[in-house]
């Protein structure tokens, strides 16, 4: 039996216990979770009233059989022909047809190209293929063929002709012999119900029309709530990380972890989401005798949203949430506050929000109140101008810090084959009676060659973050994040990557980072991809903002070169459908700012998650 007691120097936000408790109360934990039986019912794709000669949309994949399978399934107004997206599979000029999807398509002279000629076209080109079929010989043929700029997507409309069907999962339908594959996780789309884009990256599973539609958890008896749980599972060693061999400082630890979330649907216009975390950090073995910690207890979220308020595109969610964005650049991170929403417009969404830490998870955040106003211009899809302000009131009087931060991002896709990202911010304000007049920025792309074999893909970067030459004067030029950061984002590769490498993580401040990174899929759903960092301090300095070492291995002040690291992440978010894991390997090549401590720093990370509900 284990007694628990309240920290009180953590004002109430974590239970841990006096007795180790090791890892058998979280795997028991686990055990009677991963045997919870999943959702029950019928599967939510029988939502679809399916019928011969009823029109659908259907979004998916080939699997290694060869079959289409679908990952969500719409009923349209009509019939309709027969209309494809996706890679083909081979193309016969001899015979004067391409095939996609396992189906031969005859191209005549009648044929449209909207983009591109039949001589063009090879196996794995992305195309859209308008179709006819011949009602006596079930022949297909090409209307229309796009080969452009065609969406990543692979998406298959037209009339149903034949259906095999008997409500237990795998059911199967035909369009015309194009045979679709409905499995459990078969999700059904309702025109005009489901969320759009913007609602979706605003509110998640809460901006679906009820528990139901979610892609995953146990949906209760009552229909309005929705049940998810995973295990974590983290493993880390560090090696050198002082930079000598005279010292010793290396260290194993793991981190086993226990989550559970629960959501409720209780009408169209409120839901409420509670996210908790079990976790024991363990050090395996350590140089400098760190201890253990005990089972500490988190509740990471806990809030109410309030949606279309006053009418359609206005939102309100106030709580304990999660602040993420996709760069995670500005803030990625658990944090008490007030946002509202306002996305009614076709190309323009605002965000508020009021964030103060009344228990906060991280004890640095307990002093600051943060104002934040960010508007997205969506000018196409894929392609996001935001601008932003954030500005903080710190009541430490010690520091008397009230910068401000003004941002201006692009993201996107400009062509097919390339993503890129522009950052540019402003910091002002004061701090320590100091007028702040700093800057950063972060640009840089990812080219990938989608429509080949392996994806392979090549990632440059560039990013400098402002320093203060004197130090001494009235006026603080050394740029510093928001302290929310956590500088994560996908470059070529299905995994998230430290875009500043892992081993330093650092702050951009007083920094500059050149990224050069180069990537492929072996397998689908998987990467390997390799990253080159170069850091250079803008002025020499004794500190350096980031999570590589402490005292006394820090910059000499003397020299600017920090040196280089180099990044091996391979990424398997996927695995039967119950398992992700990532593993990597980061290095840190110290330069002659740590002269003369000049030894390697390596480190080991895998990451492992296992979810208890996949429908």
């Amino acid at each position: 039996m284990h007694t628990f007691w309240c920290d009180r120097s953590m004002s109430g936000r974590r239970w841990q216990s006096i007795q180790r408790p090791g890892l058998g109360l979280v795997l028991i934990l686990v055990a009677i979770l991963g045997a919870w039986p999943a959702t029950a019912g019928k599967p939510k794709y029988s939502r679809l009233g399916a019928t011969v000669g009823l029109g659908i949309e259907v979004k998916g994949g080939v699997n290694d059989k060869g079959l289409f399978v679908a990952t969500r399934i719409e009923a349209l107004d009509e019939p309709r022909d027969p209309k494809l997206r996706g890679r083909l599979d081979a193309v016969n000029r001899s015979a004067g047809t391409v095939t996609m999807f396992g189906m031969d398509i005859e191209v005549n002279d009648r044929t449209e190209f909207t983009s591109g000629t039949f001589a063009e076209l090879e196996a794995g080109r992305r195309v859209e293929i308008k179709c006819r079929v011949d009602a006596e010989s079930g022949r297909w043929r090409a209307r229309s063929i796009d080969a452009g700029q065609v969406k990543d997507s692979s998406k298959i409309k037209g009339t149903i002709t034949e259906l095999f069907m008997d409500g237990t999962p795998p059911d199967t339908l035909s369009i015309s012999g194009l045979l679709v594959l409905l499995e459990k996780q078969t999700n059904f789309e309702q025109a005009g119900v489901m969320p759009s884009p913007t609602e979706d990256e605003f509110f998640g599973d809460l901006a679906l029309p009820d528990a139901s539609y979610a892609s995953r958890g146990y949906v209760t008896p009552s229909g309005n709530t929705l049940l998810y749980a995973e295990y974590r599972h983290n493993t880390l060693r560090s090696e050198d990380f002082d930079l000598s061999e005279r010292y010793a400082s290396d260290r194993d630890e793991t981190l086993p972890e226990l989550r559970g979330r629960w959501s409720g649907y209780w009408n169209p216009h409120i839901r409420t989401f509670v996210d908790l975390r079990l976790r024991h950090k363990i050090y395996l073995s350590s140089d400098e005798g760190l201890e253990s910690d005990g089972l500490e207890f988190h509740l990471n979220q806990i809030y109410v949203l309030l949606r279309d308020l006053g009418g359609q595109g206005i939102a309100l969610q106030a709580g304990r949430q999660r602040f993420d964005e996709p760069r995670e650049w500005i803030y990625d991170e658990y944090l008490d506050g007030v946002r509202g929403f306002l996305y009614g417009a076709e190309h323009l969404d605002m965000e508020l929000a009021y964030i103060h830490g009344f228990h906060p998870l991280k004890e640095k955040f307990a002093t600051w109140t943060d104002y934040m106003a960010k508007l997205n211009w969506r000018v196409a899809a894929d392609n996001t101008i935001s601008g932003y302000v954030l500005a903080r009131s710190d009541s430490d009087s010690a520091r008397n810090r009230q910068p401000i931060w003004w941002g201006l991002r692009y993201l996107g896709e400009p062509h097919r084959y390339f993503s890129t990202w522009v950052e540019l911010a402003l910091m002002r304000g004061e701090d320590k009676h100091r007028d702040l007049r700093a800057w950063a920025a972060d640009v840089g792309g990812t080219f990938t060659l989608k429509s080949t074999r392996f994806m392979p893909s090549i990632s440059l970067g560039y990013a400098l973050g402002s320093g203060d030459e004197t130090g001494g004067d009235e006026v603080d030029n050394g740029f510093r994040q928001t302290g929310y950061q956590d500088n994560s984002a996908r470059l070529g590769g299905v995994a998230s990557v430290r875009y500043y490498g892992l081993a330093v993580d650092p702050e951009l401040s007083n920094l500059e980072v050149i990224t050069a990174g180069a990537g492929f899929r072996p397998l689908r759903g998987s990467s390997i991809e390799v990253l080159y960092h170069r850091y250079r301090q803008q002025y020499p300095d004794d500190d350096l903002r980031g999570d590589l070492v402490d005292p006394p291995a820090r910059p000499n002040g003397v020299s600017d070169d920090i040196g280089w690291g180099t990044d091996l992440v391979l990424g398997f978010p996927r695995l039967w459908d119950l398992l992700s894991a990532s593993f990597t390997y980061a290095s840190f090549h110290p330069g002659a700012a740590f002269d003369p401590r000049r030894n390697r720093a390596d480190l080991f990370k895998l990451n492992i998650t296992m979810r208890f509900w996949t429908s």
